[in-house]
């Protein structure tokens, strides 16, 4: 499984906390974390993916990227801000959202929209592609 986790072209927000999360999973996944443009956390993430290095659940760390629709295509999950632009690529790629630290204002209600159609067909492709997915090796 590929857990893409967007820290936006910032890079800001909790983002060691869910890295470490996501890296307790206790399901084998490749947890590919893009950073933007926050040097230090980049780092710091470089650092911790190399002391995780050969565990079941890997860390790859990309600073700011113009081809974040290839790391969409690739991923099983993503997690993230629901900002508007990686909303609507997530919904066109049927790629399954985590929604986390939304900002007042559009974001909040973005949130509220997606959780209201959380049983929408748009979102079962996706749900059923993770389902019936080998376990990584």
């Amino acid at each position: 499984m590929i857990v893409l986790l967007s820290a936006g072209g910032f890079g800001v927000g909790p983002i060691e906390h869910a890295v470490a999360s996501l890296l307790e999973l206790r399901h084998p996944a490749q947890i590919v974390v893009v950073c933007g443009r926050n040097q230090e956390l980049r780092q710091r993430l470089d650092a911790l993916a190399a002391e995780r290095a050969g565990g079941s659940n890997t860390l790859a760390v990309v600073g700011y990227t113009t081809d974040m629709d290839e790391y969409m295509s690739a991923a099983d999950i993503l997690v993230g801000k629901p900002g508007g632009l990686t909303t609507s690529e997530a919904l066109a790629k049927q790629l399954l959202l985590v929604i986390v630290n939304p900002i007042p204002g559009q974001e909040e209600r973005t949130r509220t929209i997606c959780s209201r159609r959380g049983g929408d067909p748009v979102q079962q492709p996706a749900r059923a592609r993770l389902q019936d997915r080998p376990p990584a090796r």
